[in-house]
């Protein structure tokens, strides 16, 4: 009997050095990618000492509310990776119906329901960039800012223009 439990241990801890190695491998070739081929407004890099945590720069889209904010994004990956979304936090302060003041998002891409293995890194950008292009507000972390941008888009395009200048320069 013991010896069969030593064997379980045994497996289970190689299955987590398996799944560690193919997240940690899966985040390595997704960064040579980006450094190849990086995404127009967009860079995005692992912290050096932990390939399981990255900061990606997003530049304000041209022509929104967001234009000349520069906004920092923080993704945590675990070893589960590809088969496991990413946590994304916006570590800069900005005016959005899907995004909290604590930077937590509401991202479709990222939920458990939508994500695929096949998804990386560049998907889970890109989805952040057209996000900005268009609030999603059905889907709000923020109702009142969700309505804004509905019933008063003025007023919401004036608050987010006013929070780019004073958080994201």
């Amino acid at each position: 009997m013991a010896s069969s439990s030593v064997v379980d241990i045994a497996c289970s801890f190689a299955c987590f050095v398996d799944d560690y190695s193919i997240a940690a491998q899966r985040l390595h070739a997704e960064f040579k990618q980006l450094s190849q081929l990086p995404l127009q407004g967009c860079q995005a890099s692992p912290n050096c000492e932990n390939i399981f945590q990255w900061i990606a720069v997003i530049e304000g889209p041209k022509e929104t509310v967001y234009e000349g904010g520069t906004f920092f994004v923080e993704l945590n990956f675990n070893k589960n990776y590809p088969f496991v979304a990413p946590e994304v936090v916006f570590l800069t302060r900005i005016y959005h119906c899907n995004i909290s003041n604590q930077g937590k998002m509401r991202l479709q891409v990222i939920s458990r329901q939508s994500w695929r293995p096949s998804f990386g890194v560049a998907t889970v950008l890109q989805s952040i960039i057209s996000l900005l292009y268009n609030c999603d507000p059905y889907n709000s972390l923020v109702p009142f800012i969700g309505e804004q941008y509905q019933q008063q888009p003025e007023e919401f395009n004036k608050a987010a223009r006013i929070w780019t200048e004073r958080f994201a320069h």
